[in-house]
């Protein structure tokens, strides 16, 4: 992926951080919504010369994180759009959430996927499928109980930390998001591999000429 794009991918996200922390609907909500979106950055930043990614994981987190900054700051179950498209096809809740937990499925399953590839620690695509998609599918799970205990612990309004929007199985819907994001990934499969081959070309061997006879 050209650096050009990268910085303005890099631009925007930091704009959007920017943006995202004046006047949130609530300061506890903004911090622990985006903080993750903000390590996974850093990490991305750090080891960029060392291992940079393929074009489809850039984009995958990218606007993974935009989304996890917009739920940020007005709540994933407040982001107006989404309110009026509920009102709009008089839908029962507020769907960012779902939208937000399709992407966060990707982002993991994209992530998990080309590192396995790219380090040779697996090398069968069944393998790779299932394991892929099992570990970003625990990943997502992790965080949902990781998110219950951090909303119980620090916020008195776990409902809106959570996103529950009065939905007892929320939950588990999310978790179903994730695992339809981390399927579109596994479906992209040759996409990325694509990508990783011009990540990692191979180099041409020399060619071994053949010894020459010795006149009698």
């Amino acid at each position: 992926m050209k650096k050009a794009i990268l910085m303005i991918q890099l631009l925007i996200f930091i704009g959007v951080l920017i943006w995202s922390g004046i006047h949130p609907i609530k300061r506890s909500i903004w911090f622990f919504e985006s903080l993750p979106a903000v390590l996974l950055i850093l990490v991305l930043l750090l080891t960029y010369k060392r291992f940079p990614l393929t074009s489809l994981s850039y984009w995958v987190v990218f606007i993974g994180t935009i989304i996890m900054l917009i739920g940020s700051h007005y709540t994933y179950g407040g982001v107006p759009l989404f309110h009026t498209a509920k009102k709009m096809f008089h839908l029962k809740r507020n769907h960012f959430d779902r939208f937000g937990h399709i992407f966060q499925g990707m982002i993991y399953t994209a992530l998990i996927r080309e590192y396995f590839i790219r380090t040779k620690f697996l090398n069968r695509e069944k393998s790779l499928f299932l394991i892929a998609g099992l570990l970003s599918v625990s990943i997502c799970s992790l965080y949902e109980i990781f998110e219950f205990g951090v909303g119980s612990f620090f916020d008195n309004s776990l409902q809106n930390f959570l996103g529950y929007q009065g939905d007892i199985f929320d939950p588990y819907w999310d978790i179903i998001s994730a695992i339809i994001g981390t399927t579109i990934i596994l479906c992209l499969g040759k996409v990325q591999n694509q990508q990783i081959k011009t990540l990692n070309p191979k180099k041409p061997t020399a060619k071994k000429s053949a010894p020459r006879l010795q006149p009698n």
